[in-house]
């Protein structure tokens, strides 16, 4: 009798994640929207070009919460050169990354309260998986063979989507399926990479007198 697969748990919700995009800006607009992110967070990610993400737990405690620091955020990357630009504030950064795509169309900020992304998420096409905020956005040949077998089963929105069991999902079209029902169902649990300037440290010894056997320099570093 086959086994079914296993199916891994999300550890915690997604984390707030606060996301910026430019529109069809010029490549010099991306430099000083990260240089403007850093009054806010020294953990600002570049994931594209027009496109950044940082953690709203920390900084939204600073600046009043996360519509205040939304709306600042949305000012300081203002730039004349650049189109409109949105920032999005949700839980995972699948749905703040959609959710400031529609906030450059619009409103320029759109916070999504917490445990709200996925039915922010339902009405948005099945295409969005190909978004450019999307873990699926590089595997442009296993998302679009993904996309078209979920198109011709009659889903047309990811509210399409999260109504399918993850279990079927995962049987069926495997990770790729299970990932795309995970971020149709507003769990994105991606963690940034980008760490803080200061994070790394150096120490130095001096050896007096000079050392001339590896063993000793050996020695002294494990001191430290």
């Amino acid at each position: 009798m086959a086994r079914e697969p296993s199916l891994p748990q999300p550890q915690a919700p997604p984390e707030r994640m606060v996301a910026v995009r430019l529109g069809a800006s010029h490549a010099d607009d991306w430099e000083p929207v990260a240089a403007a992110l850093e009054q806010f967070t020294p953990l600002a990610e570049a994931l594209r070009p027009g496109l950044h993400a940082f953690g709203a737990r920390g900084p939204s405690r600073y600046f009043g919460g996360e519509r205040a620091l939304a709306e600042l955020v949305a000012k300081a990357v203002a730039l004349p050169s650049a189109s409109r630009a949105g920032v999005g504030v949700a839980d995972g950064l699948f749905a703040a990354g959609l959710a400031a795509e529609a906030a450059a169309a619009s409103t320029d900020v759109l916070v999504i309260p917490p445990q709200q992304s996925q039915p922010f998420l339902d009405d948005l096409p099945l295409i969005s998986l190909r978004d450019p905020v999307s873990p699926l956005h590089g595997d442009e040949d296993g998302a679009e063979a993904l996309l078209d077998v979920l198109w011709r089963l009659g889903m047309r929105t990811l509210g399409d989507l999260a109504a399918l069991s993850e279990a079927d999902m995962l049987g069926r079209f495997g990770w790729p399926g299970l990932l795309a029902h995970r971020l149709a169902c507003g769990l994105d649990d991606r963690p940034l990479q980008a760490e803080a300037a200061g994070d790394s440290a150096s120490v130095e010894a001096e050896i007096d007198p000079p050392a001339d056997r590896v063993e000793t320099v050996a020695f002294t570093a494990r001191a430290l």
